[in-house]
């Protein structure tokens, strides 16, 4: 569900408004957040539809995914082998 994405409103603060581009603006980017509350989340956008709809949050996951596997290769060179 798309909430899980999301930061919790008392999570955010300058650093991390700063960090996902909105500059210092915290109430900007706790508007966006509100703006994207589902009444119910279990109706909603979950899986590939959120997607679709949001194409920002694939580009994150796949960004997360990519660094994440970087360091992992850097911690431990010659431990991870590809499979086909």
């Amino acid at each position: 569900p798309l909430h899980e994405f999301l930061p919790r409103p008392e999570q955010v603060h300058e650093k991390v408004a700063e960090e996902l581009g909105f500059g210092k603006d915290v109430k900007r980017m706790l508007a966006r957040i509100d703006s994207m509350h589902e009444e119910n989340p279990m109706l909603g956008l979950r899986g590939c539809r959120l997607g679709i709809v949001k194409p920002e949050f694939t580009e994150m996951q796949v960004e997360a995914i990519m660094s994440a596997a970087a360091d992992f290769m850097e911690e431990a060179p010659g431990t991870a082998n590809p499979r086909p």
